[in-house]
């Protein structure tokens, strides 16, 4: 157990060094968006082969990464095999995100 709590904390500052920063933030939301888009195009295209390698299934992806990051696991998903798996991974990173952009906003409050 205090593994994991070692770890989060640890991710929690290499994120957003505690709230304190966030151009650290920013760049964890791009990459975790890219990521996700990456994987979801992987599952779409070369696991699923539900559909062919194209620009608008790259946009596809790239919105399905953006909308559960942002709504959560509730957009809707792609027909690859392994969908299902990468968007609850992406929901917990989303939950974990918006920790830390609450913890921002507490920080920049309470500073101001």
């Amino acid at each position: 157990m205090l593994l994991v709590v070692v770890t989060l904390i640890w991710a929690f500052m290499l994120t957003a060094g505690f709230g304190l920063k966030p151009r650290r933030v920013t760049g964890s939301v791009v990459v975790t968006i890219l990521l996700f888009s990456g994987l979801y195009f992987g599952d779409d295209t070369t696991a699923g082969r539900c559909s062919g390698v194209s620009w608008m299934e790259a946009g596809k992806s790239l919105y399905n990464a953006v909308a559960n990051l942002t709504s959560l696991g509730g957009a809707p998903s792609p027909c690859g095999p392994f969908t299902g798996s990468i968007a609850s991974i992406e929901t917990l990173v989303g939950y974990f995100l918006l920790s830390i952009l609450a913890a921002m906003f507490f920080v920049w409050l309470r500073d101001h």
